[in-house]
């Protein structure tokens, strides 16, 4: 069974045009022209890519050999939405070239930019955490420009020194109530209780105090789906994948953080806004598919409660390898989705777009390779310093 993502996009206020630039990725001219710099439309996209193609309509064989050409071909790709089947085409070349090449490369910098691209390409990483990848790799590369670089890494350095002074504010709190607080679950709720009370007085300082309300009731709302698996757990109830989902997109607990983020950041969020996050469009859609989908992948096979993999293998009979391939496939044509609603015009305010697009972000990039947010003591704890801790280094 997959999960059904219908995509449909009305106009609005806040519609941005289908004009807006494609530009997530800064690609300068090169074998492919100018097209990555814009979004194009489908028909001239297929005219853009008709000299690269021979008369079979596969890639021609020259193409390999700029792997520049290739590696930016891979990242833009990356954005395709369904019904680019060019596209399509493209990932599948340039991904399955840039595999082959890769050990052959004596340019040590290049083949670092490959193997990180292929592992997560930047329209599915964190911009901070892009941004040291990058800086280190380029500091290596034969081109750099150390004037460029010095900028780069003095603006990565201060804006790290903003975000630890933010955290510090964040963590202070805990640190004084702690002593106070009884054991077992009054620790939970008062810490919980005192987080709504703060956010209650700010918001109301601003107007908007009905924020307050949505971040509450996803709270209630997730924890009646986490009483709703405990129930299943002790019932030894085995769910329809239909049952499954509807539960388990919200107790990832994605809605909830969202929701309470965006109740409490500076761009104003109306009540309709929220009605229209609420109601599960294909932006969120598509979004807690992905998530939920990388943490039941990542954890299969030593977490101790049944998950997606599971129930897909008991409802349809098939094999884990099996179900691991149509999950897998679900995730790729759900970041299809996300990638056309971020593009199109559609309802949503940029900040609900960042929200959620960012969100996923995180989750594809915990979760890609291992279950990097169960086990924190390594890749998730080597992230956090590279961007929150550790400086640049500038000579």
């Amino acid at each position: 069974m997959e999960i059904p993502l219908m995509v449909t996009s009305n106009n609005s206020a806040n519609n941005v045009s289908v004009n807006d630039s494609r530009r997530s990725v800064t690609y300068h001219p090169n074998i492919w022209g100018d097209f990555f710099l814009s979004y194009a439309s489908q028909h001239k996209l297929k005219n853009v890519f008709c000299k690269f193609l021979d008369e079979k309509g596969n890639f021609k064989e020259s193409i390999p050999n700029n792997v520049e050409g290739l590696l930016e071909l891979y990242e833009a790709s990356n954005y395709g939405v369904h019904g680019e089947e060019i596209l399509d085409k493209a990932l599948e070349f340039s991904s399955s070239n840039l595999q082959s090449l890769i050990m052959n490369m004596s340019n040590d910098s290049l083949s670092t930019r490959v193997r990180e691209a292929l592992k997560i390409p930047i329209s599915k990483t964190l911009n901070r955490l892009g941004a040291r990848k990058f800086i280190s790799m380029y500091k290596e590369d034969d081109s750099c420009n150390e004037k460029l670089l010095d900028f780069a890494m003095s603006d990565f350095n201060l804006v790290q020194k903003l975000h630890q002074k933010e955290l510090s504010h964040l963590t202070r709190w805990d640190m004084d109530a702690i002593d106070q607080l009884p054991p077992c679950m009054r620790i939970y709720y008062k810490a919980l209780f005192d987080v709504y009370v703060e956010m209650e007085d700010e918001m109301g300082k601003q107007g908007k105090s009905y924020a307050v309300e949505y971040g509450k009731a996803e709270m209630i709302r997730l924890a009646e789906v986490y009483l709703k698996e405990a129930e299943w757990s002790f019932s030894k109830h085995k769910p329809t994948m239909e049952e499954y989902t509807k539960v388990a997109l919200l107790s990832s607990g994605y809605v909830m953080v969202s929701i309470n983020s965006l109740a409490v950041i500076d761009d104003p969020i109306s009540k309709e806004e929220f009605d229209w996050v609420l109601s599960e469009p294909p932006l969120l859609k598509s979004s807690l598919l992905i998530t939920r989908l990388m943490d039941d992948l990542a954890g299969y096979g030593f977490e101790k409660k049944l998950s997606a993999i599971h129930y897909y293998m008991h409802e349809n009979g098939v094999s884990e390898k099996e179900a691991f391939a149509e999950l897998r496939k679900q995730v790729k044509n759900a970041w299809k989705v996300l990638n056309k609603e971020l593009l199109d015009p559609r309802e949503a305010s940029i900040p609900i777009l960042k929200c959620v697009a960012n969100f996923t972000r995180v989750i594809f990039v915990l979760y890609t390779d291992e279950d990097a947010y169960g086990n924190s003591k390594t890749k998730t704890k080597d992230m956090i310093n590279s961007v929150l801790v550790d400086p640049l280094t500038i000579l």
